[in-house]
């Protein structure tokens, strides 16, 4: 019986042109894999070079095709064009072998990083706990200094008392040990308080009753003010802070963050005693006023909004700690 003849499918020229090429990038990856195809080219290659009628021919057919180029410009132009085609489609290729390379990297340094604890933020999850417990019993770090055991944030208790002046810190603040004269060590956390008994003055630790009843009573004042303490401490300081600030863009798991700066002398800024024309008085200049002005004054300037129901409670508040700073 006679064997049927299968109808081959005709392809079109765009066909035929990445057949080709799909079948020059094989076989140019086959010979990066297999030495003896690339030994066995290469020898091709060396036996055409250093054979003189081969090299003629190539040079003759190559000046032949660099005349028709000259004469014909529509030769010369669908030359150039197939060769802007192909450096096209090549930088396609190379660009996304590229892309593909950075992609692979910069996942595997953000999973690397990841698994690394991050001492500025705490640590997030149970995973970086018992690692950092690991490396703190094997490896001695000191990965949960000032941690609890779940790896958050814990100083310990406000206990500790400088052996000069009495002033109350935490354990992490202490500062290298003084002397007192005759070789006894003496606990103290440095500049931040009298710089190892350097600052002297007597210094009454004492709370008034109105500072106390604020810190520690249950009535709706107490617990108003312990909720809002930043916002009454920057209404009733006496001066203004300033230092050099800016925005600065960072790049965090593929996400463009804004992140604040601050850098440089931190200043206490003081204006006149008294304000301009046209301005209200703030940070000292209210102290020169009686409590019901100088209250109106510091509701005018707070920069978070009040809310009506809870006006008397701030106006209250702001008149105690006022008539208790301003008071001898």
């Amino acid at each position: 019986m006679p064997r049927k003849k299968t109808k081959k499918t005709k392809l079109s020229p765009a066909e035929k042109k990445d057949r080709i090429r799909l079948r020059d990038r094989a076989r140019k990856a086959r010979k990066r894999e297999d030495p003896e195809v690339r030994g066995k080219e290469n020898a091709q290659q060396r036996a055409r070079r250093e054979d003189p009628d081969v090299r003629d021919k190539e040079n003759a057919q190559q000046r032949a095709r660099q005349a028709r180029k000259r004469e014909d410009p529509d030769v010369r132009g669908k030359e150039n064009a197939q060769k802007r085609a192909r450096r096209a489609e090549d930088g396609e290729y190379r660009d996304a072998l590229q892309v593909r390379d950075v992609n692979r990297k910069r996942t595997a340094r953000n999973d690397k990083r990841d698994r690394r604890v991050d001492l500025s933020k705490g640590f997030v999850d149970e995973e970086h706990t018992t690692f950092a417990l690991w490396r703190a019993t094997e490896k001695g770090s000191d990965d949960m200094k000032d941690r609890d055991e779940n790896g958050r944030h814990y100083l310990g208790r406000m206990d500790v008392r400088c052996g000069y002046c009495g002033a109350i810190g935490f354990r992490g603040e202490l500062k290298t040990k003084g002397d007192d004269g005759d070789g006894n060590k003496i606990q103290n956390f440095g500049s931040l308080c009298c710089c190892k008994g350097k600052i002297g003055g007597i210094v009454d630790y004492e709370l008034g009753d109105t500072l106390e009843n604020l810190y520690t009573s249950p009535d709706v004042n107490a617990l108003h003010f312990r909720a809002n303490a930043r916002v009454y401490n920057n209404s009733m300081a006496m001066s203004s802070l300033a230092c050099e600030h800016g925005w600065r863009q960072r790049f965090h798991n593929n996400k463009c963050e804004g992140m604040l700066t601050s850098q440089g002398q931190l200043l206490r800024k003081m204006g006149p005693l008294t304000a301009r024309d046209g301005e209200r008085p703030k940070c000292i200049q209210a102290y020169f006023y009686g409590a019901d002005q100088a209250t109106a004054y510091r509701m005018m300037n707070c920069r978070v909004s009040i809310p009506s129901k809870e006006r008397e409670t701030y106006k209250s508040v702001f008149k105690a700690l006022h008539r208790t700073l301003v008071s001898p």
